[in-house]
């Protein structure tokens, strides 16, 4: 079990509802439920009941909440103060009167749909209510150019640290390379794959300028296997149509962040360096950031993660 996990058991404690800890931590609410049935799985335990339209803790539960509210605690006085938090609401306070400014957002296609922190441009615009927000979807590749160049103040992708230097980058979710498939692949009855479990097996990536595609592709490469790509598209529909058509395989970032639709699943893919797939926040450390998008990166996610 890992902090995450011990945060949202504490975050669901305090709330008494999955909706309202997914709020405080910045999260949707299938990603806290899919944290905590994990959880109840890994300890084999039934952490919290319902009583009175709220979610309690059960009596062995009431222990695990107890001590993972300790960890909690521990982990946030004596590393907490290296990391940062998502607090918009501080920004809203500081900037609340400001001459018309201008903040340009590059993200990878469909990224806005299921990547980001939940009610994030709903957030930015409140607390920067004279800001114009540009936002432009792009591949991965674009992104990072984007950011480089200057055309964009941050950017926003599924990657790996590897793949985005020199500019900057912070993890907002994941940690894992993932596969989505149709439940009824025979894949789907495994808890983990190995890239061996790939070899030859149909996949559908976002194209060679997506991230997810190269890594997977990459470390496939070094391992001797041989994925089919059956189609590349950004758009989630045809991946969706795509992925029916071919029972095919789609790579990346965690799914916690996004409720799957009915009839796929997901599955960790176990490489190397795969931990430290996930999505991110980027900038040019050589570039000045104007105190809008300085408020935004300082308020997520965590520096080299």
């Amino acid at each position: 079990m890992d902090i995450r996990e011990l945060r949202f058991i504490v975050a669901v404690a305090d709330a008494g509802s999955f909706a309202r800890a997914a709020e405080q931590l910045f999260v949707t609410r299938q990603a806290v439920a899919k944290t905590m049935a994990a959880v109840e799985a890994e300890t084999d335990l039934r952490v919290f009941e319902r009583c009175g339209g709220r979610l309690v803790p059960t009596e062995r539960g009431a222990d695990l909440v107890a001590d993972a509210r300790r960890t909690v605690q521990f982990f946030d006085e004596t590393i907490g103060p290296y990391l940062t938090i998502p607090d918009y609401a501080s920004a809203a306070r500081r900037r609340r009167q400001q001459a018309p400014s201008h903040l340009r957002i590059a993200l990878v296609t469909g990224l806005a749909r299921w990547g980001m922190p939940p009610r994030f441009f709903e957030r930015l615009r409140a607390d920067h209510p004279q800001t114009m927000l540009s936002v432009e979807e792009m591949s991965s590749d674009a992104v990072v150019d984007a950011v480089a160049r200057g055309a964009a103040d941050l950017g926003f992708a599924a990657t790996h640290p590897e793949l985005v230097a020199p500019l900057e980058s912070k993890r907002l979710f994941g940690g894992a390379l993932w596969v989505v498939m149709l439940d009824g692949n025979p894949l789907a009855s495994k808890e983990r794959l190995t890239l061996a479990d790939l070899d030859e097996r149909p996949l559908v990536t976002g194209g060679p300028r997506d991230h997810c595609h190269r890594f997977i592709l990459g470390r496939c490469r070094e391992a001797g296997v041989s994925p089919r790509v059956v189609g590349n598209a950004t758009d989630t529909e045809t991946i969706a149509s795509l992925m029916m058509d071919y029972g095919a395989l789609c790579p990346g970032s965690d799914p916690a962040v996004v409720e799957l639709p009915a009839g796929l699943v997901a599955r960790i893919v176990e490489a190397p360096g795969a931990e430290g797939f996930g999505n991110y926040v980027l900038r040019d450390p050589t570039r000045a950031l104007s105190s809008e998008a300085r408020e935004v990166w300082e308020g997520l996610g965590c520096v080299g993660r």
